[in-house]
């Protein structure tokens, strides 16, 4: 795994080793602080990737991407989070994120800048209005899982992530593709977007691949104190 800066990520894009429509993964656990929606989905998606029937993955390290975002054109990251959908630069990656580069592919191809393009403007949809990120719903599944599920059966995902509207942020990308044209033809638990975790995306090989990893140390590749996630999310 290669450490770059983050200006290094700018031209990644520039230069094209990423595209517009890329599914970016961001796992936080190097960065300083304790974020806590980016632990709660931690904990959630290292027991629950059966959830909606699912297919079991057993990637340990891949459970710790906690965030999902696209990328955009020059540079940008389009992205639902905390507290709502949004537009941010590279340069505002947290120091120490591991970053996952992952390219949507169609029938064993990679896709198409269209495509790409496609993406990016089902993500805008969203940003633009500044969509709002799921938060409560989050919280309440993870207590249902973790402390009355215990006691009774629990809600499961889908019980609580009904909305056409509110999407988590893996949920959010799931969405944008779909709305690109892609994945359409995927079983009726897996079209919805809340099937997809972040750790999902990560290790999923039908529908992806990855472009690279890296580890994001700064502007000029030195630690840089007092950067966090925005809500980690």
């Amino acid at each position: 795994m290669e450490t770059i800066s983050t200006l290094e990520f700018d031209l990644l894009c520039t230069r094209g080793i990423i595209h517009p429509g890329d599914v970016l993964l961001f796992d936080y656990r190097d960065c300083r602080g304790f974020h806590l929606t980016a632990a709660v989905i931690r904990s959630v998606q290292r027991r629950l990737l059966r959830d909606l029937g699912a297919e079991e993955y057993p990637g340990i390290e891949e459970s710790s991407y906690s965030h999902a975002a696209v990328a955009g054109a020059r540079g940008t990251i389009l992205e639902m989070t905390t507290p709502m959908a949004r537009v941010c630069a590279g340069l505002n990656i947290p120091v120490g994120t591991r970053l996952m580069v992952r390219r949507p592919r169609r029938d064993g191809k990679d896709i198409g800048l269209s495509v790409g393009e496609r993406i990016v403007d089902a993500a805008w949809r969203d940003v633009g209005p500044g969509r709002r990120y799921p938060y409560f719903e989050l919280l309440t599944y993870w207590l249902w899982s973790w402390g009355l599920k215990k006691l009774f059966l629990g809600k499961r995902f889908f019980q609580v992530f009904r909305s056409d509207r509110a999407d988590v942020c893996s949920g959010a990308v799931w969405r944008w593709m779909l709305e690109a044209g892609l994945n359409r033809e995927v079983s009726p638990e897996d079209l919805r977007g809340e099937a997809w975790y972040p750790a999902r995306l990560a290790v999923e090989e039908n529908r992806f691949r990855t472009v690279g990893v890296w580890q994001i140390e700064g502007m000029e590749g030195e630690r840089r104190p007092g950067l966090a996630p925005n809500g980690a999310q």
